[in-house]
């Protein structure tokens, strides 16, 4: 199945399958493949069984160097009922930039008070003030 992970063509529906079959190791240890793609798409499968023991392999994922990665486990983290997941998130969010801002998306989901906080610190390091 790795192979087929492997296929630009065939990703999505190995991934998809892979989740379906409760394949989480297979779905981990993609999360180390040289490529990319396979590492992001392993993430955002990863995200949709909710086990509280994959919450630090996907944070760890959302600081891949790779954009699409790192946002793909940060959407995975956002798959989490369970609010064991939040406070990573805010963590994720607190950093600032892409992958901040899916996090504080994720986080609103929540319907957190402490999220306001954190978006309002957030938006107002990026907005200039006016002159």
């Amino acid at each position: 199945m790795r192979a087929v992970l492997a296929s630009d063509v065939l990703r999505a529906c190995a991934a998809r399958n892979l989740r379906e079959a409760g394949a989480v190791d297979e779905l981990k240890s993609a999360l180390a493949a040289p490529e990319p793609e396979v590492r992001a798409v392993a993430a955002g499968e990863l995200g949709s069984f909710e086990k509280p023991e994959l919450i630090e392999v996907l944070v760890r994922a959302a600081h891949d160097p790779n954009m699409l990665v790192a946002t793909n486990a940060v959407m995975g983290l956002g798959q989490y009922h369970d609010r064991a997941a939040l406070p990573k998130v805010l963590d994720l969010a607190a950093g600032g930039g892409a992958v901040g801002a899916a996090a504080l998306s994720r986080a609103a989901r929540f319907d957190e008070p402490a999220t306001l906080p954190l978006a309002r610190k957030l938006l107002s390091a990026t907005i200039p003030p006016p002159s």
